[in-house]
């Protein structure tokens, strides 16, 4: 079995939601917070104004049994924008954003990694990492 390695920070089981099967790695995420002080507006009576930008990044990688459709479902579950409006929140501005890749198929099923020892699994995640 081979995978080529990848420069990512970290690797997350799917478990933590249900409806991913695969193995996702993060390439990495910026968070950044601002607060500045303006003239009062409809945003913000007292022209305080605060806001936070968040970006993350992964790539998932499928299991050999993951059907095309599951797979493009993940992809674009996992790919948003979330903006928030000053003007809706008080002067509370920014953005979240998650983009997803697809990596390469793994050359296993769900159920082989399921019956994988936890060494082995730990091997697999550092090849990916």
């Amino acid at each position: 079995m081979k995978i080529s390695a990848i420069n990512v920070s970290q690797v997350y089981s799917m478990r933590q939601n249900h409806n991913f099967k695969g193995i996702f790695t993060s390439q990495g995420s910026t968070h950044d917070y601002y607060e500045y002080k303006g003239c009062p507006s409809g945003s913000s009576y007292d022209g305080v104004y605060k806001g936070y930008e968040d970006s993350q990044s992964y790539i998932y990688y499928p299991f050999s049994d993951e059907s095309k459709e599951k797979i493009q479902k993940v992809l674009q579950e996992n790919n948003y924008t979330n903006y928030f409006s000053p003007d809706s929140t008080g002067g509370y501005g920014g953005y979240e954003t998650r983009s997803t890749e697809l990596g390469k198929t793994l050359p296993f099923t769900e159920q082989e990694w399921n019956r994988m020892s936890q060494k082995e699994r730990d091997r697999i995640r550092a090849i990916l990492d």
